[in-house]
């Protein structure tokens, strides 16, 4: 019973003990009033209460105590609208942060005395024809071999922060990939990617006329398998072969009912010389430069409800020219290539700590897979109070 309620019935009883004086004097009237009569000596008649007299202060008192309980109720139902109002404003609240999860992680900031885990997988296809001169009796001519790169990357990220605007998160990826050709002449692997860590902070607080901005600061580790330690005829790579570092700024800002976004980073690959791989002609590799790499994308993300999101993302980015050396002397120089692409997502929440994203990107560029599918599950855990 809420305390509402209990003052409501106290103010109840206190109506009805005041209304049962007021019932015996009116029935005390009539005896008062033969009392006077036998000394008046000219008295007058006194009327008797009728039948409706007698039960109008009862009736009364029933009809106020339906009218109480009818207010009660009124109450009791207001109070529960007040309170869904209440859950669906803090839910209105995180409408931006479920919005920009959905888009990616690099646009949240967990909170302090927070853990966050994440599982993610990602499938991405990638076709190519190849052109191959066929000598036979007949004399020359050309073939088409068709080859279909399948790539799986089971993802564990892990991110916890460290104060309300840092937070600090690690990335493992375990590849498999299957390269099918026209030919019998498949090839598989199963490794793991390179490991990733990073830094995000947020100098400022969220709202006001400025978008909110986080700063993003990453570091890649060549755990994977190196494309410049296999043979490229018979074995696939799992990993870039080199570490790299990675600095961005990201941007969103809530104009209702949507959320515009968008980030800038620049990657700088440091090079290598752990390389071990003979090339045709009988030279070795022994140096690559991979070069930099600048990008951004721009994005939109809107809340269909409280509990699902819808989000679009453009990413473009230019990559510089790759350098190798050999050792023989000679060093040769690949030309810039651009990468880009467009991805449809969406999210739900499923529970507090439990929500599923899904995003389907479509590459437009031949350097870029033909469409990638991916689904993220994250999870958050409180630390503490």
């Amino acid at each position: 019973m809420t305390h509402r309620r209990i003052f409501l019935i106290f103010l109840l009883l206190a109506a009805t003990v005041s209304s049962v004086p007021s019932a015996l004097a009116d029935d005390a009237r009539p005896l008062l009033a033969q009392n006077e009569s036998r000394t008046d000596p000219s008295p007058s008649p006194t009327p008797m209460p009728t039948q409706g007299q007698e039960n109008a202060a009862p009736d009364d008192l029933q009809q106020q105590i339906k009218a109480l309980h009818q207010k009660v109720e009124e109450l009791e139902k207001e109070s529960e609208a007040r309170k869904a109002l209440r859950i669906s404003e803090e839910e209105k609240a995180s409408a931006e942060e479920q919005v920009l999860s959905a888009a990616g992680r690099e646009y949240t900031l967990i909170p302090a005395k927070q853990l966050g885990f994440e599982y993610g997988m990602q499938y991405s296809y990638l076709s190519s024809d190849l052109l191959e001169d066929l000598r036979n009796s007949e004399g020359n001519r050309l073939a088409v071999e068709r080859r279909g790169n399948h790539t799986f990357y089971h993802t564990l990220f892990l991110e916890k922060g460290l104060v309300n605007n840092l937070s600090i998160n690690g990335t493992l990826p375990f590849v498999y990939k299957y390269d099918e050709r026209s030919v019998d002449d498949d090839r598989e692997v199963t490794d793991l990617g390179d490991a990733s860590a990073g830094l995000q902070y947020q100098p400022f607080k969220t709202g006001g006329a400025w978008p909110d901005m986080i700063v993003i600061l990453e570091g890649s580790f060549p755990t994977g398998r190196s494309p410049y330690k296999i043979n490229p005829e018979t074995e696939l790579s799992t990993g870039n072969g080199y570490y790299a570092t990675t600095a961005g700024l990201t941007f969103s800002k809530t104009i209702d009912p949507v959320v515009p976004f968008g980030s800038l980073f620049y990657t700088y690959a440091f090079p290598t010389s752990d390389t071990d791989q003979i090339q045709p002609g009988g030279k070795v590799l022994t140096e690559v430069d991979a070069g930099e790499t600048l990008g951004f994308s721009l994005g939109m993300a809107s809340a269909l409800s409280y509990k699902t999101s819808l989000n679009f993302t453009y990413q473009y980015a230019y990559h510089t020219e790759t350098e190798y050396a050999f050792t023989d002397g000679t060093a040769y120089e690949s030309n810039s290539w651009v990468t880009s692409s467009f991805s449809i997502g969406a999210g739900w929440r499923l529970s507090p700590k439990f929500s599923l994203f899904v995003k389907t990107a479509i590459g437009l560029t031949s350097d870029d897979p033909d469409f990638t599918f991916s689904i993220r599950i994250p999870v958050r855990f409180n630390l503490g109070d």
